[in-house]
């Protein structure tokens, strides 16, 4: 959220240790990281950036997830949903919200447990009872509801039947999408593609054709499935994504219990693209195209423990920084290229300088911090490259680097610990 860390170097062990410039811990000695991965904010900031945030009394917290009530416009009396959001990490008196929240919506910031809990008093669904006197698990009716009578219920039995006829089409591919996710038993990159289809699967429903207690109902899974797959996309650990099939699972099962959907299984394809960078000279990339060869040459050799050959490489990519021609880029993104660009000459030199092969992984493991900045920003000519993570590097700390295949070729502890690590991110 501080923009005066944008494009800092930090200790991940100790945060108190900030530099302008890559260097070392003052503490541990360890290589220092790129602020922006830890998440702050990076130099080139665009909108998509910048967090959504709420007060951190607005949350009634249930794990990751919270719990917030949002007051609904256009309505006679206040009126008040409540609504599961996904948050990230706090940050002094606020939470950033990951997932469920809009700019501009407004929140009750006190008295949101008082809240929830008169609504448990009158059997109506809260947090801590969702399903209430037999109501959906939408938390925070107006309290000026009143009881149905035979008539209320008649419509209710009526747009239930209406809405086999008219949309159990799409709610079945979200049961297939959710199935798939939830059982698939591949590489994490297999399970956040799956949960990427159930995202696909929840915006093709029309909300529309749903009407009375179905769409309250469908309103309230297609925010709890909607959650889930936010959660799956994301996912680092197979031990996180053991334990949302689980929660995944609960909420279809739910939905197919109150909404009458069968669980046939089919497929369905979502791809997700990276965001193209017209404004980047396509000469520019194919010249920084040159130095990301030459780094993963870096990478590929001290994978073999070759420190000399590892010199050599950074003398050639210092050779095609130079060459970058850098009038090809204007405005932001030539102040931004200037900047970036000495970092990546400075920790260059410092492999090209080392004497032995530790301090050249040291000095690597900055430059791999800098160069994932740098393609962040300015993108990547073709292709696709391999963000991968050694937990066990620098004394358990981890570090990331980057390569052009999927199999580990760990430059951290080479022949020794040759497949240690795993591939974080696919880069575009």
């Amino acid at each position: 959220m501080d923009p005066a860390m944008a494009g800092k170097w930090i200790c991940p062990m100790h945060g108190e240790v900030v530099k302008n410039l890559a260097g070392s811990c003052d503490v541990c000695g360890m290589p220092l990281v790129r602020t922006e991965s830890l998440g702050y904010v990076s130099l080139k900031i665009s909108d998509n950036d910048k967090p959504l945030v709420i007060p951190a009394s607005a949350a009634l917290l249930t794990g990751t997830r919270a719990i917030v009530y949002v007051k609904l416009p256009n309505k006679d009396r206040p009126t008040f949903e409540g609504r599961e959001i996904v948050l990230g990490p706090r940050a002094g008196d606020y939470y950033i919200v990951k997932h469920g929240l809009y700019e501009g919506e407004r929140v009750v910031t006190r008295g949101s447990f008082k809240l929830d809990a008169e609504l448990q008093i009158q059997a109506k669904p809260s947090m801590m009872t969702p399903e209430g006197d037999g109501g959906s698990g939408m938390a925070g009716m107006d309290h000026g509801e009143k009881k149905m009578n035979p008539e209320d219920m008649q419509t209710m039995k009526s747009s239930q039947l209406s809405l086999a006829a008219l949309t159990v089409s799409q709610l079945q591919e979200v049961g297939m999408a959710a199935d798939k996710a939830i059982m698939t038993d591949g590489s994490m990159a297999d399970i956040r593609k799956a949960y990427g289809n159930l995202t696909t699967a929840l915006a093709t429903v029309d909300k529309t054709l749903i009407t009375g207690k179905a769409a309250s109902l469908w309103k309230e899974y297609a925010m709890l499935l909607g959650n889930d797959s936010f959660e799956g996309i994301n996912l680092k650990t197979q031990k996180a994504a053991t334990a949302l099939s689980v929660t995944a699972g609960e909420h279809l099962a739910s939905m197919r219990k109150k909404l009458g959907i069968n669980n046939a299984m089919s497929g369905m394809s979502h791809e997700m693209s990276a965001e193209s960078s017209d404004e980047i000279s396509s000469v520019f990339k194919q010249q920084l195209a040159v130095v990301i060869d030459d780094y993963l040459e870096i990478q590929t050799a001290l994978a073999q423990d070759d420190s000399s050959a590892a010199s050599s490489a950074a003398g050639k990519a210092l050779t095609a920084l130079a060459k970058v021609d850098m009038t090809l880029v204007s405005g932001d993104n030539h102040m931004l290229w200037m900047k970036e660009s000495g970092e990546l000459k400075t920790l260059l030199t410092a492999v090209d300088e080392a004497d032995e092969i530790e301090p050249a992984r040291a000095a690597f493991a900055m430059l791999s911090e800098q160069l994932s900045a740098v393609i962040s920003s300015f993108g990547l000519p073709e292709g696709k490259l391999y963000k991968a993570w050694c937990p066990m590097a620098f004394d358990n700390r981890g570090a990331f680097w980057i390569q052009n295949k999927t199999e580990i070729a760990n430059p951290y502890f080479g022949e020794t610990m040759l497949n240690c690590g795993e591939i974080k991110e696919v880069l575009k």
